[in-house]
Formats: structure tokens, sequence, C-alpha cells
């Protein structure tokens, strides 16, 4: 990108060209060095005035304005990609949460059924008939112990 200097020796324009970044150190060194000048070195024909005055508002401004835009749009373009890569995720994990669910509903229902039928089985059996084998286990487990301490 062109930079515009004023020529000391003749009362001409010289034209540079600069990156962006070289451009705009160019241009923060005029304003710096412009920055501890005296008021009474405020003219025109100041040198680093002249650099500020011509280059702030022509191309420069134009080139930064671009870099901006791309930048922009640099952006854009990733988070879009990331928005999609994010929308992918969720559905793989819905699909994966959904087969996963498809596939331990039937084995817990048999597991609940199994064990609904070996309650009934055991609410089937009279008292008697409980209480009598309750009884023979309770005689088979203290016949165990006393052989045990033989």
């Amino acid at each position: 990108m062109p930079l515009y200097f004023k020529d000391r020796d003749a009362e001409t324009v010289k034209t540079l060209k600069f990156t962006i970044n070289e451009s705009v150190l160019q241009l923060l060194s005029a304003i710096f060095t412009s920055k501890h000048l005296n008021y009474t070195e405020f003219k025109e024909s100041n040198d680093d005035l002249h650099f500020i005055n011509v280059n702030i508002y022509n191309d420069l401004l134009d080139a930064l304005r671009q870099t901006s835009e791309f930048y922009v749009e640099e952006l854009l373009a990733r988070a879009d990609g990331e928005f999609k890569s994010i929308i992918v995720l969720f559905v793989v994990s819905a699909i994966t949460l959904i087969i996963t669910l498809a596939i331990l509903f039937p084995v817990v229902r048999s597991v609940s059924s199994a064990r609904l039928r070996i309650l009934t089985l055991f609410v089937d059996i009279p008292y008697s008939i409980a209480f009598s084998l309750s009884e023979k286990c309770q005689k088979f487990i203290e016949a165990q112990n006393e052989s045990g301490k033989d």
C-alpha cells in the first residue's frame, strides 16, 4: 500500500510502498513524533503533520477497513464451521442416547418381569408349607453348626 511523503528539497510528494503493518508503524511513528512537538512547531510545513494529514484518510484507511472486513469474514466462516460441528456432535449424542435406551429398555423389562415371576412364586406358597420349610431350614442350619463344632 502506498504512503505519501513530502519531499524536503522540492515541494513534491514522494510515494513509497509498504505492507499494512509497516504503514501503521510509519503512521504511529509520525503521530508519536508530532505528539511531543511544541505548539509553535504545529505548522502545515511540518513533515510529520503533513504525513499524517495526507495518509490517514487515503489508502491507509481503506486498507485498514479491508483488513478488518477480511478478519470479520474469516471469523464468521470459522464460527459457522464450529457451529456445524457442535450441531453434528449434538445429533450424534442424541442418536447414541436413543440407541442405548432402545438396547437397555428390553433388558430392564425382562429383568423386571423375571423378578415379578419369582415374587409371585413365593407369594403363591401357602403359609403352612412356608412355615414348615422354615423350620426344616432352621434344623439343617443348627445341625451344620453342631457338626462344625465337633
